[in-house]
């Protein structure tokens, strides 16, 4: 507890009800104007923390984007939430893969911006021409490359893939 919020604990035995609201208002504007943090930041809600509550994401996992939103939720973050849920939803993501993917949300993260290139490496870890998701249709490695699979594609020889 810190000895701002020790102090009106302690008032509050002495103060009248109407007033502790305002008190406690006036201590934490004091308390934010001295931490050099701006209120809005503090006392709004993280759009990208609602975002990720709403898709269920996994308590871990939200502490991790949660950096991305203190600016706001731009489309590349959205897009990069969306895609690490689909992988975590596909049931196919465990192990090394789940392992490697948190880890690249954590680089992304720590940046506090997803950039296009962040995006599309993410997408497409094994840069071998299949997004995660046709991997995942194919059942493939996501992170190992597999040149042959985006060959017969290109081919169109899906096919006799299954």
């Amino acid at each position: 507890m810190s000895r701002l919020s020790y102090f009106l604990y302690s008032l509050k035995d002495w103060v009248p009800t109407s007033w502790r609201k305002g008190l406690v208002t006036v201590g934490l504007a004091g308390a934010i104007g001295l931490s050099g943090i701006a209120p809005t930041s503090c006392l709004r809600p993280n759009e990208i923390d609602k975002y990720t509550r709403q898709l269920n994401l996994p308590k871990e996992d939200r502490a991790i984007v949660r950096q991305l939103g203190y600016d706001g939720m731009d489309e590349r973050e959205k897009a990069l939430i969306n895609e690490y849920n689909s992988l975590l939803t596909s049931k196919q993501l465990t192990g090394q893969s789940l392992i490697y993917f948190r880890t690249q949300l954590k680089s992304i993260a720590e940046d506090k911006k997803a950039s296009d290139d962040e995006l599309d490496n993410f997408k497409d870890p094994d840069a071998d021409g299949l997004t995660n998701q046709d991997e995942l249709k194919y059942e493939t490695d996501l992170i190992k490359p597999n040149p042959n699979v985006k060959y017969s594609l290109d081919k169109n020889l899906a096919i006799l893939m299954k």
